[in-house]
């Protein structure tokens, strides 16, 4: 009985290490992903340029702060420093937070938009990945099945025709499970290159 819940326990924490270690892959992907696409790059790009006038204006309006306080009067202002003042009345600060967060929340769209392509393609090379192991295990299946004919017809319990219909199974699993492993390939290959830029190689292997 403690053997037996041993067992259960070390298989169980196998499962929950497999997949902890296939879960930091993914995320290591998705950072792959992430850094090399286009559109969030892009997006990234147009985000700075706003931050950066954003920063700029707000420095403006400081300057213009103490350059009225330490220099001029509110009389002196008016008649000699109109747009001085004029300028002082504009909330830029509140407007340029508003268009840093609005550029801010278009890059987090968009690289929610691409990370949820990319994982269904990673979803679609999960099944056939599934499938290969699927079709490897038919093959041992049909090879097993044709050892085991192949021995009673050795003790002569069947005639030797019967084992046609065996050996034609096992091959026929056989370029089954080749098939779906070249599929495979192709589609994850394809998939690294689509969505890995010049990191495809290593986007490939995480996959």
């Amino acid at each position: 009985m403690f053997r037996q819940l041993a067992l259960t326990f070390f298989y169980v924490v196998g499962i929950l290490t497999a997949l902890s270690a296939r879960a930091d892959t993914l995320d290591d992907a998705i950072q792959i992903v992430v850094e090399q696409n286009a559109v969030i790059r892009e997006a990234e790009a147009k985000a700075g340029i706003v931050a950066a006038e954003n920063s700029w204006l707000s420095r403006v309006k400081l300057r213009t702060t103490l350059g009225y306080s330490q220099k001029t009067t509110s009389t002196e202002a008016a008649g000699l420093d109109a747009r001085g003042v004029l300028t002082l009345e504009i909330p830029l600060g509140s407007s340029g937070s508003r268009k840093r967060s609005a550029a801010q929340a278009t890059v987090a769209s968009k690289r929610d938009a691409v990370v949820a392509k990319f994982l269904a393609d990673v979803s679609k090379l999960r099944e056939w990945q599934q499938k290969v192991q699927n079709d490897k295990e038919m093959h041992q299946l049909k090879l097993d099945k044709l050892e085991y004919f192949k021995q009673a017809n050795d003790a002569g319990t069947i005639e030797p025709q019967e084992l046609w219909k065996y050996a034609e199974e096992a091959k026929k699993a056989e370029h089954g499970a080749m098939l779906s492993i070249a599929k495979e390939k192709m589609f994850g290959e394809e998939t690294a290159r689509i969505w890995g830029g010049f990191r495809w190689q290593e986007l490939r292997g995480l996959l």
